[in-house]
């Protein structure tokens, strides 16, 4: 089991940062120089270079890569939009796409988010560029393609509200259910976690959700946690709450056993969180403030994986915060 980052390259200029990232988790995960808009800026012509620097220096400091995205209805590049597909062309795209880029980082990747957020909280189809043109094939083709091209690599649909019962989480069983019975490789759910305090599931309910996922024959990864508050700036009773939040993700990760693989923070320091730009006026959801001095949530997400190593998590240099 890792406990990793998301990161992005330009933060690592800041030594204080590349310092905590280094020593405190076990993983890391390219916030963006591996999806589709980067890797294939024109069509058939890829370019690695950012992602490759990312890889060779998470493997060079000994972290597990965790590889991130290949199929997402965000960030690919504008020429999927300027031209006219059949369903024929589109899938062929996807393959070739995600069949390159998974052969190129073949090897150093432990694992792929393969598709992103293919469904809405309703439990429907997201009416993509995707989906509308190749109804539910491109999420059989990428992980075909991502199979072919890396064939021991963990390979994961992963999606945000999916972490307790619902008709979102219900659809998610379907879509593990339908690739199964065609006898598609998909390895595991990544639950995003993105959590508001006070709002998060509970320990149970994600404990549930999880066990579900893991009866249908896959694992589960905690693949984006974070938890933010809307109200600015957060009471003491407020990060008590979030305290409670994130070690609900934990503990019910834990729980589960080693069929949760592993949990990742979606960056740590709320000097570089992606939420402020995306909710206006909400924000302190990481684990460092951004002054880097910890917040109350990374003392109770520590007591949390100390008590997992206490349970018979073998490898403390990778569950540790």
């Amino acid at each position: 089991m890792y406990f990793g980052t998301a990161t992005n390259q330009e933060q690592w200029s800041n030594k204080e940062y590349t310092e905590l990232m280094l020593e405190q988790f076990g993983s890391m995960t390219p916030a963006n120089v591996q999806k589709w808009m980067y890797t294939e800026p024109e069509q058939g012509v890829f370019n690695y270079t950012a992602g490759d620097e990312f890889a060779n220096y998470a493997l060079k400091n000994k972290k597990v890569l965790l590889c991130d995205t290949l199929v997402w209805h965000q960030q690919y590049p504008s020429w999927l939009d300027e031209k006219t597909w059949t369903k024929k062309d589109l899938l062929n795209v996807i393959y070739q796409h995600v069949y390159n880029e998974v052969k190129h980082f073949k090897g150093r990747c432990f694992s792929w988010n393969v598709v992103n957020e293919a469904l809405n909280e309703d439990g429907t189809w997201r009416q993509s560029l995707f989906y509308n043109v190749t109804g539910t094939d491109y999420i059989e083709t990428a992980f075909l393609a991502a199979s072919a091209a890396d064939p021991r690599a963990q390979l994961y649909y992963n999606d945000y509200n999916i972490e307790y019962p619902g008709p979102k989480s219900a659809a998610v069983e379907n879509m593990v259910k339908w690739l199964r019975s065609k006898h598609v490789k998909i390895d595991a759910v990544g639950l995003e976690s993105h959590f508001i305090v006070g709002q998060a599931a509970t320990e149970a309910q994600q404990q549930q959700q999880m066990q579900s996922y893991i009866d249908l024959g896959v694992q589960v990864v905690v693949s984006e946690l974070d938890v933010r508050f809307e109200t600015l700036p957060p009471t003491e009773a407020g990060l008590a709450q979030q305290t409670v939040d994130y070690q609900a993700s934990i503990n019910a990760c834990i729980k589960v056993g080693k069929q949760c693989m592993g949990i990742s923070v979606w960056d740590f320091d709320d000097e570089y969180s992606w939420i402020p730009s995306s909710f206006a006026g909400q924000g302190d959801a990481d684990l460092w403030y951004a002054n880097f001095t910890t917040t109350p949530a990374y003392t109770g997400v520590v007591s949390a994986l100390e008590a997992g190593i206490e349970k018979g998590y073998k490898s403390k240099e990778k569950l540790r915060l």
